[in-house]
């Protein structure tokens, strides 16, 4: 790298002995000074006089600077080559060759000089550029042709014969060519050249056409004429040529994509970066101390930048993978971001699949779920939890599946080993065998008190029986306990089958309440729960109250002599919103809340906000504000109800954990509850009303059952955890089926906007849980992945997907 002298330090009258340059070889070099104009020139003519200089330029001083001539031994029409260079006397630096003008741009020659060793830099790089060699040959130089801008130029070697070439009127004059090159031509003359070609080619097929040479016959290309062999051949020429086009396609835009934002740096200063990183890396424990994560990560990206065969770390394709299953549209924009070089999404899927997963239960799955386990660390507490399951609707059609050098019909409905499930079927049929299509994937999951998930199990059926559920759950906890983990309930959505399941275990309703819907574990100490999932029982308890209106509805609930009616919620929000005396208490409630459409009702947070502290204060200021015109308390069970639903959506979101059965949360969820029965014994024993009239009264018996089985089984459930691990807190906020819903979400979008996708695509585009990432790894990737997808805020809270 360079020193430079600064130009305004040195005094007005600057004098020095020339000889001293000359007889000491280690003298320093005069600094130059701005200070007057004389001086400066002065100055650079001292130095170009001096032993320092090149010798082969010589000097001309004149009124606005000074030229250095370096003549060349070619004659170019009769004159003889030079390059001259002009400093002005703002000390500005322009380059001409046989008058010509040259531009400096991408040279790396400085167009202003600021120190002497700038300028002998500059007149260095001057001397080692080539001269454009143009376009020699008959056919540029005596034909004329006139859409080419270009001129004819007679040059002469030293004592060699005058020749004759073709430059053109743009052309660089000098340039940088690489040692060893046969031919120098700047960019403009390779424009002519091109031009050249284009016109003789047009010339040539003017004289064909115009019938001046006589014409060869074509030859019959015409595939009808070709026989077999020729059309092979041909065939195999196409297909070649396709493929090395799409091989240079594909590597110019590679190339251009690196060199579009790149930038060029001077040889010293290529040396020098060189130089930088190399010492980075020798020791990379100082670049970044006491964090081994960076440390990988720079040598992770080092590696794979100078090698492209280099074998990824295992933890880094781990963070990848987490990455790319939470949101695939995101890992792709990150990856063709540049920012980071990543595995390929083909390499992730290979990983995944490393257990050909197929339906039903294998000890391959559950071997594979005790290895992440062990990997991620889990406890022996950790390793208890629930069952979970769910269905997914799918396109009832047979696919093929490519398995090796063969293929297998998928789309059939199939239990696994076994199968019951034909068991049943041909007992129905009379022992004839008939095929069904899967409309739908049965999913079984296990999820652990701490937070592990892994859906180990799947089913392609049609719309799954109570008998076949109970097959699948209670095999599934018996396979589980065989591999180290254990289950003490099971969770499921409020479907007929899934009531139906649960009925299989009680002898009614009222015994099922009777036992706190939890029996004697068939695989394991203690009782066995059932809960209904906490977030569709917060969507129905809406959805009912959506229903409750004063007329032409399936509901108009009423209790002690009081309606409970959706329009009271709708009216509190629009005096909120609309008087302009009471200032909008909640920014949370929005016209959505109420304009539900098939899909927004599907949204689990629009639920828990109708049942919100918010939606409680904007009830109480509406009843106080109807208070004032004489109405006391004609809303005040619709208050209760949303209270009611509100510790339902309180302590199911509630993330601190529940330690011991005399939790406050617990007992509030009783009184919530309580509430409930209340009300349904009071419309049972309304002996004045009809039975259209009780069930107008009150919330479906459906949902009644799916309330008793979410608050009673949770704390049998509970109760049965602290007994195996006293002091060991429950965290009611997991209790539900959003992994496994988002991960079909994740299914469904992985295709764009698919709401049902094939049997195939479960099969290609689920991964099994993989380790949460750690705190140095979320700085690391996870901030700038969020950032580049655009799915990812619905999409964010998956855990896994599995691969059929």
């Amino acid at each position: 790298m360079y020193i430079h002298y600064p130009l305004d330090n040195l005094p007005t009258s600057f004098y020095f002995n020339i000889h001293a340059l000359d007889n000491k070889e280690n003298a320093s070099l005069p600094v130059i000074t701005s200070t007057t104009t004389s001086a400066t020139i002065d100055s650079l003519v001292v130095f170009m006089k001096s032993r320092k200089a090149p010798s082969s330029w010589c000097v001309t001083e004149h009124q606005n600077g000074i030229d250095l001539c370096k003549l060349e031994p070619t004659f170019v029409n009769g004159h003889k080559s030079c390059r001259t260079v002009t400093v002005s006397n703002t000390l500005s630096v322009h380059v001409t060759h046989n008058g010509s003008p040259v531009s400096l741009e991408n040279t790396g020659i400085p167009d202003q000089i600021s120190s002497i060793q700038d300028f002998e830099y500059a007149l260095s790089r001057i001397s080692c550029m080539t001269a454009c060699d143009g376009l020699r040959g008959e056919i540029y130089t005596e034909t004329k042709y006139p859409a080419v801008r270009a001129v004819v130029e007679t040059v002469r070697e030293g004592q060699g014969e005058p020749q004759q070439l073709l430059r053109s009127v743009e052309c660089s004059q000098l340039l940088l060519a690489p040692s060893g090159a046969k031919v120098v031509r700047c960019t403009k003359c390779n424009n002519v050249r091109s031009a050249v070609k284009q016109a003789r080619w047009r010339r040539e097929h003017l004289k064909e056409q115009s019938g001046d040479d006589c014409q060869t016959p074509g030859k019959r290309t015409h595939w009808d004429y070709l026989t077999d062999e020729q059309k092979k051949e041909k065939y195999d020429t196409m297909k070649n040529k396709r493929v090395r086009a799409d091989e240079r396609a594909t590597y110019h835009k590679g190339r251009y994509d690196t060199l579009k934002d790149s930038v060029r740096l001077t040889v010293e200063d290529n040396r020098d970066m060189t130089e930088i990183f190399r010492k980075m890396d020798r020791d990379v424990t100082k670049l970044f101390p006491n964090d081994e994560r960076r440390q990988l990560l720079w040598k992770i990206q080092k590696d794979h930048v100078t090698n492209k065969r280099n074998q990824w770390n295992t933890e880094f394709l781990d963070v990848c993978l987490q990455l790319w299953q939470r949101s695939k549209q995101g890992y792709a924009d990150m990856k063709d971001s540049g920012f980071l070089t990543m595995p390929s999404e083909r390499l992730l899927q290979y990983k995944k699949n490393t257990v050909n997963q197929r339906p039903g239960l294998h000890t391959e799955v559950f071997q594979w779920m005790a290895k992440e386990a062990e990997q991620q660390g889990v406890t022996g507490r950790g390793r208890h939890g629930l069952v979970v399951f769910d269905e997914m609707k799918v396109q009832g059609s047979v696919q093929l599946r490519r398995v090796g050098d063969e293929f297998e019909i998928a789309g059939l409905v199939d239990m696994g080993e076994g199968d019951f499930y034909r068991s049943m079927q041909a007992l129905q049929t009379a022992g004839e065998q008939k095929a069904e299509m899967a409309t739908h994937v049965f999913q079984v999951a296990f999820k652990g008190c701490e937070g592990f998930f892994f859906p180990f199990a799947w089913f392609p059926t049609t719309e799954i029986a109570p008998i076949n559920i109970f097959q699948c759950h209670w095999d599934s906890v018996f396979h589980l306990q065989q591999h180290g983990f254990f289950s003490h309930a099971c969770l499921c959505d409020g479907g007929q089958a899934n009531r139906d399941f649960i009925m299989g275990h009680f002898g009614s309703k009222d015994d099922a309440i009777r036992e706190r819907f939890s029996v004697k574990n068939m695989y394991g100490e203690g009782r066995y729960s059932f809960i209904m999932d906490p977030p569709h029982n917060i969507k129905k308890l809406r959805n009912n109250l959506e229903k409750s209106t004063l007329g032409g509805t399936a509901r108009c609930f009423k209790t002690k002599s009081k309606n409970i009616l959706w329009a009271h919620l709708k009216e509190a929000y629009l005096h909120d919103k609309t008087n302009a005396r009471a200032p909008v208490t909640s920014c949370r409630i929005k016209d959505g809340h109420f304009q539900l459409t098939p899909a927004t009702r599907m949204r689990n947070h629009l639920a828990s906000d109708i049942f919100s502290d918010d939606m409680l204060e904007l009830l109480d200021n509406y009843q106080d504000f109807k208070r004032q015109k004489g109405d006391a308390d004609s809303m005040s069970m619709t208050i209760q109800y949303v209270t009611a639903a509100n510790i339902f959506v309180k302590t199911f979101a509630n993330k601190k954990p529940i330690r011991n059965m005399d939790d406050p949360r617990l007992v509030q969820l009783d009184g919530a509850l309580q509430w409930f029965l209340d009300w349904k014994e009071e419309v049972d024993e309304g002996v004045f009303q009809t039975t259209k009239e009780r069930n107008q009264a009150y919330i479906s018996e459906k949902l009644h059952f799916d309330l008793c089985s979410m608050v009673m089984g949770y704390r049998s459930y509970v109760q049965t955890m602290s007994t195996l691990f006293p002091g060991m807190g429950m965290i009611s906020a997991s209790t539900n089926q959003d992994a496994l819903e988002n991960m079909f979400g994740c299914v469904r979008a992985s295709n764009g906007s698919n709401t049902n996708p094939t049997i195939l695509q479960p099969i290609s585009k689920r991964v099994h849980s993989l380790p949460k990432l750690q705190d140095p790894e979320r700085e690391l990737f996870e901030e700038v992945i969020y950032k580049h997808s655009t799915h990812i805020s619905d999409l964010r809270a998956s855990i896994s997907h599995i691969r059929y």
